[in-house]
């Protein structure tokens, strides 16, 4: 007779003896030895590991006896760690307690069917953007990024300024409208520079005037700038001329909400509406390589010389009946200018 019995102490097959009263008789015991499946189920992040304490590898779906230990260890992938093991199926799993947290590993006593699992997460970086006014980019502040995940930045300057620099980790880059930071491994940092667009405006003027402000004049997208424009006594505006076109002669001019570079020039004539006679202003004569210059006014008079070469002499105030002495050290034709308030005159001398 074959007897089929569920044992705990007993493996294989066993040869046992029984009495039934007078009647002894050896029966042939077939022994099922309890077996628990270990069932282990891998998740996305990383790998799981069922060993015996000598270190021999469980495979899944394993069936172990009663009270056999298993130690289970786990592998993470790159760019994950791991998190918790568990003990059961999705819907009934329950955290298992791990004497090694830190290595992520966990013993285990084969007490019933069990079914492992193990928990695994990305690691997360943080990329930080700035920026200073005069633009935008999005996204700003902090953002987390996934390990190995991309994330593009937008760089958009407002209305009167352009990207000037784009710093990321703390090197420049080429500036670009857009940065994307690809397979991230590790914090990062990006900051948008802008600044406003500027435009020049050139400003000069012939003989006989000046321009103000002359010269080049750095100005900001959108705004304006004015010109005030004056002759010399005795002269007057003759033309203005704005970026090759001549305009009408003026001792001012505005540029409005600039949005190019621009050039101004101003020529000058002499004033000869307003000339007087120079006898009824000063008289002038030569003694001795001295240009001797009197006042013929009964008020102060402003005298101006320029040498042979068209060069400034001198500048002097002459009171009213006053006399000027200028040594002439060159020969040649000396130009002599006179004004007040009221009137302005000019003649010119010849220096032998």
């Amino acid at each position: 007779n074959i007897i089929e019995v569920n044992a705990l102490d007993m493996v294989d097959t066993s040869i046992v003896s029984a009495s039934l009263g007078q009647y002894k008789k050896e029966y042939t015991l077939l022994i099922n030895p309890m077996r628990y499946l270990l069932a282990i189920a891998q998740s996305e992040g990383g790998s799981i590991l069922a060993q015996t304490p000598q270190g021999e590898a469980i495979p899944n779906g394993s069936e172990l006896a009663p009270n056999d230990s298993v130690w289970l260890n786990q592998e993470s992938q790159t760019g994950w760690y791991f998190e918790h093991w568990f003990d059961g199926d999705t819907a009934s799993r329950k955290l298992l307690i791990m004497d090694e947290p830190s290595l992520g590993l966990a013993p285990n006593i084969m007490d019933e069917d069990k079914t492992v699992s193990a928990t695994f997460a990305r690691f997360s970086y943080t990329i930080t953007a700035s920026r200073n006014e005069g633009g935008s980019i999005t996204p700003e502040g902090e953002s987390e990024v996934l390990h190995g995940e991309s994330l593009t930045f937008t760089i958009l300057p407002e209305d009167g300024y352009r990207t000037d620099s784009l710093i990321v980790d703390g090197e420049a880059v080429t500036v670009q409208n857009s940065y994307t930071f690809s397979h991230v491994e590790a914090n990062h940092s990006i900051r948008a520079v802008f600044a406003p667009i500027t435009f020049t405006i050139t400003a000069t003027a012939g003989a006989h005037g000046c321009i103000s402000p002359e010269g080049e004049t750095i100005v900001e997208y959108g705004t304006s700038q004015s010109y005030t424009i004056t002759p010399d006594e005795g002269y007057v505006v003759s033309s203005l001329t704005i970026d090759g076109v001549s305009m009408e002669a003026a001792t001012n001019y505005t540029f409005n909400t600039i949005i190019a570079d621009h050039s101004i020039h101003a020529e000058f004539k002499e004033d000869v509406a307003n000339k007087q006679s120079p006898a009824s202003l000063f008289s002038v004569v030569m003694q001795n390589r001295t240009i001797v210059i009197r006042n013929n006014t009964e008020s102060g008079l402003n005298i101006r010389i320029f040498d042979v070469q068209g060069n400034t002499l001198c500048t002097r105030h002459a009171g009213a009946g006053t006399t000027l002495r200028i040594p002439a050290n060159q020969t040649g034709i000396y130009l002599i200018q006179a004004w007040n308030a009221s009137q302005s005159a000019s003649t010119k001398i010849l220096v032998l």
